[in-house]
């Protein structure tokens, strides 16, 4: 930073709560690196800043008590089903944008998504099994960015897995997590507007069953 930069910043500083400051330094910090790292920064915190002005005060409460900052990050990409914000954006980057919200949605209505430790204790498994069951289609997991695969929370009860998941999913076929969890956390109206995991947890696991047959066929498994 050079010394008129150095100098404005420290007089704007005085001003700003001590967090800001210290992730505002850590920000420059990490622009010392080479050119790519430093494009790639300066238009991501200009996104970032054009995302926090399209969100409304109550959103912005909600954001700032998120427990985790990527959560925050998240929270503000989401933005991006706001008409303004995707306004001039070209189809894939619109899309792209409204697929992270809509995957952040399906999290939230899973009620979070385990690590593949806690998954094995709770049902008394080794990783290694854990990991057996995802692979063979036994167990819904879906990867989150470098924290590997994670297992949507909705499909365990207190005793275990949920009663008829497995049956379900073999039916279901699904080419990946994100499909399964579409399938079970979205009302269905061939099961009177519940979700799919709805009526399992009512015992419905063979009217499941048949509507998951019927959902894998259409998104061609």
């Amino acid at each position: 930073m050079n010394e008129s930069l150095a100098g404005e910043f420290e007089r704007v500083s005085r001003d700003l709560p001590d967090e800001l400051v210290v992730q505002a330094l850590r920000i420059m910090e990490a622009a010392r690196g080479g050119a790519v790292e430093q494009v790639v920064l300066a238009r991501a915190l200009r996104q970032m800043r054009e995302g926090v002005g399209y969100l409304p005060e109550e959103a912005l409460v909600r954001t700032a008590s998120e427990s985790e900052d990527r959560a925050v990050f998240l929270t503000l990409l989401s933005a991006g089903v706001m008409d303004e914000f995707v306004e001039g954006m070209d189809e894939l980057a619109k899309a792209r944008v409204e697929g992270l919200a809509y995957r952040r949605e399906l999290l939230e209505k899973a009620g979070g998504a385990l690590g593949v430790s806690d998954v094995a204790e709770l049902l008394g498994l080794s990783r290694d099994a854990v990991d057996k069951r995802r692979k063979g289609g036994r167990l819904i997991a879906v990867v989150l960015g470098r924290h590997g695969m994670h297992y949507p929370a909705f499909q365990f009860t207190e005793n275990g897995l949920l009663e008829g998941l497995e049956r379900a999913l073999k039916a279901l076929e699904p080419e990946d997590g994100w499909v399964a969890l579409q399938f079970f956390l979205e009302e269905e109206e061939l099961l009177g507007g519940k979700t799919s995991a709805e009526a399992l947890e009512s015992g419905e696991v063979e009217e499941v069953a048949k509507v998951a047959e019927v959902y894998g066929e259409q998104v061609g498994r």
